[in-house]
């Protein structure tokens, strides 16, 4: 996710910054937190065509609170059901990314840790899927 701050002009918006935030790094949670200060710079830093951050500090900062919300309607346990299972698929996911950052492929180590991880996590009707 690229977070812009801009300064509105009477006639021209100017962008002062950017900051790039991953996804992964977004909790699941009802409530706010405290909120992070993030720096944000003037460029986007790409490889290959994809934006993999930002340089260049322009010194300003702004102070976020990034969360992904549970639907609206899911309610008692569904809801703690439905956090059980986003939480364990952020979890899938921080780990996919890891083993391909570091050119980990040993695809067959990688699935049996990644279930491993979703069984732990999930009750044990659910296991049984796996």
């Amino acid at each position: 996710m690229l977070l812009e701050l801009w300064n509105k002009g009477v006639l021209w918006d100017k962008l002062l910054g950017v900051h790039y935030l991953t996804l992964t790094s977004v909790q699941y949670r009802n409530e706010a937190g405290p909120g992070k200060w993030l720096q944000i710079d003037q460029e986007l830093e790409t490889r290959n065509g994809q934006t993999v951050g930002t340089s260049r500090p322009t010194g300003h900062s702004v102070l976020v609170d990034v969360r992904f919300e549970l639907p609206y309607d899911a309610q008692g346990a569904n809801a703690e059901e439905l956090q059980e299972k986003l939480q364990a698929l952020n979890r899938l996911i921080e780990i996919v990314s890891f083993f391909f950052f570091s050119h980990y492929f040993d695809f067959q180590s990688i699935s049996q840790f990644i279930r491993k991880e979703i069984c732990t996590n999930l009750n044990s009707k659910e296991k049984q899927l796996w």
